[in-house]
């Protein structure tokens, strides 16, 4: 299993990955998560310093 089998990526004018929470640094991610409007729709955004636990959890790939 890779660190993106549970990431679904769409693009809408810039690419959205949507993370299945499994593990507990994604729910501190999501309780985190800070609400911003994106087109008139509020939308959850998690934190740089959340992003950066996800990236170091995921590993170095290419």
């Amino acid at each position: 299993m890779t660190p993106l089998d549970d990431v679904i990526i769409t693009y809408t004018g810039l690419p959205i990955q949507f993370i299945c929470a499994k593990y507990g640094y994604h729910f501190t991610a999501i309780k985190n998560a800070r609400v911003i409007d994106y087109e008139g729709k509020e939308v959850k955004i998690i934190t740089c310093e959340d992003l950066i636990v996800l990236k170091l959890k995921a590993g170095w790939r290419p």
